[in-house]
């Protein structure tokens, strides 16, 4: 049985014909070091469509996704019509397995992909719009609320199947409500200290489904419902507006349950007095006090600024949280606004490019040095040759570098990729 798709070891499969491999090896090493994808590719043993003879199928079950570089001579081959059969299969069995054809120059695919949106790209040449569209389709938004404006709400429940059948009902319900859930995320980075804390104050309210796990006497610190109750303890300490949904034959011991919803572990639905309280949430719901974002410090008049708009998008796709420029700032005395802006980010990226490919721009990299004494997660990039950063941003880690549009936004999506929220929406869609 392949392994489900979140779970697999690479991105994406990137599949070519041979006369396609040079344009097809500058994708690949722009995937893989500049955006930071893991891309399964071989040239020689999966080139065309001698791939699937050799274990295609094999290599695709190892991918969450699968790129498809189709020339006018490569369509003609017949290859690509394989590759799409293998792709729909994935998709059938998983609506989280991306494929994403790219169709060069005048090709036309006709039947083939019929039903199929695919990214056409005038010549055989990486720029940046051929760029943020491959990322934007192995990065889909996936409906979830946009982040600028979602209403975050930290959800503690069990995710194993054979106990979370009511939590998938409340998550439904909550998403229904125009709600953007966030879970716990042990694999983000950036946190410095308590990360239940901080993931916590970045929301506007609170939920928890405890399910019963054999006992009925839930006590604070001791198994099986210590981490639920340390949730809800947590969540009182910041006075967040909380529910808390319990199986009927759940006692609180030490406290008062009198609160709690009363749901079976086993139900698929919530009782209308359970409904209601979700919807009253809404209007208790309060803005969080750390609120999660991206402060990109940017040149606004630098030659990238054309392309910022798009890769603020990604970027937002990408973490799940909004970003933040100066202009957004409508105040008098922005400077202040920006330097308090910058103090209160979760990620700060600076592009501090100067005039050439060896200087540097002062007013960027005055915000970066803000952002690295209020010990912000830092990230520094600049157009041109490699090179050390500014004297005062030595210690803020390495200074990464790119020559063209298409790496910048590559560049950006590695940078933000370990930053990346836990948005729980897309799986109860």
């Amino acid at each position: 049985m392949p392994t489900p798709v979140p779970r697999r070891d690479f991105d994406a499969f990137l599949s070519h014909a041979h006369v396609d491999r040079a344009f097809v090896a500058q994708i690949y090493d722009w995937l893989t070091r500049v955006a930071g994808l893991e891309i399964w590719y071989d040239a020689k043993e999966m080139a065309g469509g001698t791939g699937l003879a050799r274990g295609l199928n094999s290599a695709i079950e190892k991918c969450r996704g699968l790129i498809v570089v189709g020339s006018e001579d490569a369509l003609k081959s017949g290859w690509v019509e394989k590759e799409l059969n293998v792709a729909q299969d994935e998709q059938t069995r998983s609506k989280e397995f991306r494929f994403v054809p790219i169709i060069v120059g005048d090709a036309d695919p006709g039947s083939m992909l019929r039903g199929v949106s695919w990214i056409r790209t005038s010549r055989p040449e990486l720029d940046f719009n051929l760029a943020i569209e491959i990322l934007r389709a192995l990065h889909p938004p996936g409906g979830q609320p946009n982040p600028r404006r979602s209403r975050d709400v930290y959800v503690s429940a069990s995710w194993h199947s054979d106990d979370n059948t009511s939590a998938v009902a409340v998550c439904k319900k909550l998403a229904s409500e125009g709600f953007r859930m966030v879970g716990d995320s042990k694999d983000q980075d950036g946190f410095k200290g308590d990360r239940l804390h901080q993931i916590m104050s970045s929301c506007g309210a609170f939920v928890s489904i405890i399910p019963h796990r054999g006992a009925e006497n839930a006590t604070a610190g001791e198994p099986p419902y210590k981490n639920f109750l340390a949730e809800i303890k947590l969540a009182q300490e910041l006075n967040l507006p909380m529910l808390v949904f319990a199986d009927p034959r759940i006692k609180l011991v030490g406290g008062s349950d009198e609160a709690w919803i009363r749901v079976p572990t086993n139900s698929k639905e919530i009782a209308p007095e359970g409904e209601r309280q979700l919807g009253s949430l809404f209007h208790s719901w309060r803005n969080p006090r750390e609120p999660h974002f991206v402060f990109l410090a940017t040149d606004l008049d630098g030659p990238t600024a054309a392309f910022d708009r798009d890769v603020r998008r990604l970027i937002e796709t990408i973490t799940g949280m909004p970003t933040v420029v100066g202009p957004d700032l409508m105040t008098n005395n922005i400077q202040d606004a920006i330097m308090e802006s910058i103090s209160k980010a979760f990620l700060v990226i600076a592009d501090i490019s100067g005039d050439d490919n060896y200087r540097f721009n002062i007013d960027v990299s005055m915000e970066a040095a803000i952002a690295r004494a209020q010990g912000r997660n830092l990230r520094l990039i600049a157009r041109g040759e490699e090179r050390r950063p500014p004297f005062m941003l030595r210690t803020a880690g390495q200074l990464r570098t790119y020559r063209n549009e298409a790496e910048y936004c590559g560049l950006m999506r590695q940078l933000a990729w370990p930053f990346r929220r836990r948005v729980l929406n897309a799986e109860f869609s």
